[in-house]
């Protein structure tokens, strides 16, 4: 009927080819039991709304509206009250079930780019101190001939302005850049329009106010508070005046340089240990074989008729190695589950559903601990197979085996008990219920353990035979695997290089203040090398100016590391709060940057000539 523009995904960031009318459903899936009742039957969920609020309407009315509504529809048929209405916009993030997720990466990414900022400003902040310092003389001259303090702090904060929006402008050529390069690597089907707007610019530009006049304000009236004299005559005095200011700064650029290099080094090692997580089964020598048939041809019985012949006939394959069925690919990132009681009458909890068939196990290579595994009669039988973490929640004290539990208004007995698997996602195990193999919930996936050489081509033969019009397509597990740990792959490389960045400022900011201080205590330092202090001597000089902030700025930093460790915990199943190595691993890394930092401040204060030295300026 039309053609809609390219980029048009509706509200939701999912690239689509084809749109059709909601009633269309019965049209596409004629045999499928769940669109029987779909925009008929009153019990019938879920769907979601989109609409345009009306001129003046905000989205709270909107949702008081929605729930009366639902409320009288409810109650004119019959069905409990209290039903939970949520309006969002359509932005992807606003959905409730991607704030939790995706909206704590990005509230994390946010966090860290501006620890970078922050770092950023406290290192220009630590040069503009030490330039005004630099200028005092000039300044003097300046006071000294009538202009006003205001006058001179207004011309130190225009040259702070002109180089505020300098960064401010490339930044934001960068945000047109950076994003789409970022999506295109990771490959993803997600269409964001990530193009700075309004709202972007406006934040840079206060945010560049911001920095502009705390970084750089604060150095102007610091530079500006000598007295006219005293400046005038700066050369009179055997050592620097002690600038706490300068420390505070040098302080805050080693703590935050320690979180970031701590949340990235804690992200790495986290990657490393779920890279080597042993999911309970074998990844690398599975297959996974996904099953396509015409929907409108298949579901309800037609659909459990297929999953029943297809477990008989893959039996009588001798040369099929150990294969399986299940209603999903393991590590495929799909879900399902269902009501569960463990007698009549107890709260009803949701647990992980798997419909499977024995040889699942086998192939995937889960052991049965308990009871036995399923057979080709219990297709039509009401029994369960659960794993250890239901078993340990449920029966804590009691062999489940024989039990009896209620599930979808079913009274069921669970046959035995399966070891722990992250057969879902790599993320955490839940209390899971295995169903045995009837094409409930929909066509099957073959698992096959070590597929020879043609057992793929046995597979999709028999599948033809059954159904001339099916598509098979074979991909192995451990590609699941590798997706699975790319969201954790691009995290820990943004958090890495925003760690070295920030590491890398904080050296720059060390070096600048070890030069200032060079600069600044020359004639001290002359005069201890004429009275024979030797060059470790000068060194320690140089370095213990500065140690004070330094101590601080770490242990500001390793007390910010453990805070976000508990939060990190929660982004990767491999991450420890309490991992010695990555703080051991940070650490150093900042001992280096400190020694690199001060080696040409030290070695300057170490050749310095002590006659000249004496006759500075």
């Amino acid at each position: 009927m039309g053609v809609a523009p390219a980029a048009f995904t509706g509200t939701s960031p999912l690239r689509n080819d084809v749109w059709i009318p909601l009633p269309a459903r019965k049209v596409l899936r004629p045999h499928d039991p769940t669109v029987d009742g779909f925009l008929t039957s009153p019990k019938e969920c879920c769907i979601s709304l989109a609409g345009r609020l009306a001129p003046g309407v905000t989205r709270r009315q909107a949702q008081a509206e929605i729930a009366i509504l639902i409320d009288q529809f409810r109650g004119e048929n019959g069905l409990e009250q209290g039903t939970r209405v949520v309006v969002t916009g359509t932005a992807w993030l606003e959905a409730p079930n991607k704030k939790d997720n995706a909206g704590a990466s990005v509230a994390l990414l946010f966090a860290a780019v501006t620890l970078v900022l922050l770092l950023a400003c406290a290192n220009v902040g630590n040069l503009l101190l030490a330039r005004a310092a630099a200028r005092q003389k000039e300044i003097a001259v300046r006071l000294s001939l009538g202009g006003s303090r205001m006058r001179v702090v207004r011309q130190l904060l225009v040259e702070s302005t002109m180089l505020a929006a300098a960064a401010a402008a490339l930044g934001l050529a960068m945000a047109y850049v950076a994003p789409p390069l970022l999506m295109s690597r990771l490959g993803t089907d997600l269409v964001f329009n990530a193009a700075p707007d309004g709202t972007v610019l406006a934040y840079t530009m206060a945010v560049a106010a911001v920095a502009c006049l705390v970084f750089g304000l604060a150095p102007a009236l610091h530079g500006t508070r000598g007295q006219i004299r005293v400046d005038l005559h700066a050369d009179t005095r055997l050592g620097a005046a002690r600038l706490p200011l300068r420390s505070v700064l040098l302080a805050v650029q080693v703590a935050i340089s320690l979180i970031l290099l701590g949340g990235a080094g804690m992200l790495v090692r986290g990657l490393e240990r779920t890279a080597h997580l042993n999911p309970q089964f074998d990844v690398q020598r599975v297959t996974a074989v996904e099953i396509a048939v015409p929907a409108s041809q298949y579901g309800g019985v037609r659909t459990r008729a297929f999953a029943r012949d297809l477990v008989a006939q893959l039996d009588r394959v001798p040369s099929l190695p150990v294969c399986g069925l299940s209603n999903d690919v393991p590590l495929g990132n799909s879900r399902t589950s269902t009501a569960f009681q463990v007698r009549a009458g107890s709260p009803a909890e949701r647990v992980t559903l798997h419909e499977v068939s024995g040889g699942y196990f086998d192939a995937l290579g889960i052991p049965i601990l308990a009871g036995r595994n399923f057979v080709a009669e219990d297709a039509g039988r009401e029994v369960v197979l659960i794993n250890q973490t239901a078993a340990r929640r449920y029966w804590p004290d009691a062999d489940p085996v024989g039990k009896s539990v209620i599930s979808n208004g079913k009274t069921r007995t669970i046959v035995g008990v399966v070891k722990d698997a992250y057969t879902s996602d790599l993320g955490a195990i839940t209390s899971t219920m295995y169903f045995p193999m009837a094409g409930r919930l929909g066509v099957p996936t073959v698992v096959v353990r070590d597929p020879a050489p043609g057992a793929l081509d046995h597979i999709a033969t028999v599948v033809k035979a059954l159904e001339p019009r099916a598509q098979v397509h074979g991909e192995p597990l451990s590609e699941n695997f590798r997706r699975q740990m790319e969201p954790s792959i691009y995290g820990a490389a943004v958090a890495g290089f925003l760690g070295l960045l920030a590491l890398l400022l904080a050296s720059v900011g060390m070096a600048g203040v070890f030069a200032y201080v060079v600069s600044q205590r020359t004639r001290e330092i002359g005069v201890r090398m004429a009275l024979g202090a030797r060059p470790s001597q000068v060194v320690r000089l140089v370095l213990g100016s500065s140690l004070k902030a330094l101590v601080f700025g770490a242990l500001a930093g390793l007390a910010g590391t453990v805070a976000l460790s508990a939060t990190l915990v929660h982004t990767l199943p491999g991450v420890r709060p309490s991992d010695p190595l990555a703080y051991a691993g940070v650490l150093a890394m900042l001992g280096a940057a400190v020694a690199l930092a001060s080696a040409a401040p030290a070695r300057r204060a170490t050749r310095i000539d002590p006659v000249r030295a004496l006759r500075w300026e």
